[in-house]
């Protein structure tokens, strides 16, 4: 009995490792057909996830990210928030989001190619370039998401996400550690990995009070960590 026990235990970490090692691979496998077309990643992704129009459109990656989100929040305190959500997708942490039955009075999602819409009476989707992040950065948004987006801005637009928000608000930040598996380029921008521990202490100086903190690794040999392949920070403005 407790043999089966143990083996239950150890199942989900190694199929997450597997999901992660798998990713790892296929990044590392097509990144050099990718990097000399320059924004080659950007056409596969219209052609394969962002023209798609299915509302709960999940790929492992995207589930893994809201599982950290689902660690480090407590959804019991958001009531009838407003949301902006840099990197959108498809609108798929709306869904995400709504199938938890969240209050909700207004989501903004900005990312590129996929088309302007209203995905409910709350909800709406615009087609812009994340550079263009401080038009949507209106000092009433509750909550800030930057999925996959922090590493496609530079530091002087990340100021200016930070300096919007008021007391209270909050900002989730999930990003891509530097690491050799990953070096996604969209219209030629080459992005700008930050590690956690740089991303925490900026927040800092700028006035958050940091929440919590998870991260995903490639590899774990006892109590030594290599390889970290993404992070999750959530944090609150003082």
């Amino acid at each position: 009995m407790m043999i089966y026990k143990v083996v239950a235990e150890w199942i989900p970490g190694f199929k997450k490792y597997m999901r992660q090692l798998y990713v790892s691979a296929v990044s590392f496998i097509t990144l050099p057909f990718f990097i000399p077309k320059k924004d080659g990643i950007r056409k596969f992704f219209i052609s394969n996830y962002y023209e798609k129009q299915d509302d709960l459109l999940f790929d492992g990656s995207t589930n893994g990210y809201y599982s950290k989100i689902e660690l480090l929040v407590d959804f019991k305190s958001w009531h009838n928030v407003s949301i902006l959500d840099l990197g959108s997708g498809n609108g798929s942490l709306y869904y995400w989001l709504r199938q938890r039955r969240l209050s909700i009075s207004r989501y903004t999602g900005i990312d590129f190619s996929i088309r302007n819409r209203n995905i409910d009476d709350c909800g709406i989707l615009k087609n812009d370039d994340i550079a263009n992040a401080y038009k949507y950065l209106s000092g009433s948004n509750d909550i800030i998401f930057m999925c996959n987006s922090l590493c496609y801005i530079e530091d002087g637009l990340f100021i200016d996400v930070l300096n919007s928000l008021y007391t209270g608000s909050e900002l989730i930040i999930i990003d891509p550690s530097p690491n050799i598996f990953w070096d996604a380029h969209f219209n030629g921008v080459k992005p700008i990995y930050r590690k956690c521990e740089e991303v925490a202490s900026i927040l800092e100086e700028h006035g958050f009070f940091v929440e919590g903190v998870a991260q995903d690794y490639l590899f774990r040999i006892r109590r030594v960590f290599l390889s970290p392949l993404s992070f999750c920070i959530r944090c609150i403005k003082k």
